[in-house]
């Protein structure tokens, strides 16, 4: 059976950042950074993912790092951390 990865979007600034964390309570199953390529599918299937918006997200240890996409739904890779972008101000 296979399990999906659970997370919550915590904050958004349209048109320009997401900021993802895991969901409350759901242990054991994939991690955001596990799996990459569904959450940045399932970002822009259901929340209309924009080329221009920037994706973050809190990893296990607590870090803010980045997916990076093709504007179209693909995962194209992380980049670390969130050096210039203020995550604070919705």
């Amino acid at each position: 059976m296979r399990r999906f990865v659970c997370y919550q979007v915590a904050q958004r600034r349209v048109g320009e950042w997401f900021l993802l964390e895991p969901a409350a309570g759901e242990l054991g199953g994939p991690t955001i950074t596990n799996a990459a390529e569904e959450v940045v599918a399932d970002l822009h299937h259901a929340l209309g993912l924009r080329a221009s918006e920037r994706v973050f997200y809190v990893d296990t240890d607590g870090r803010v790092d980045e997916l990076l996409h093709d504007g179209v739904g693909k995962f194209t890779g992380f980049a670390f951390g969130h050096e210039g972008v203020d995550l604070d101000s919705p």
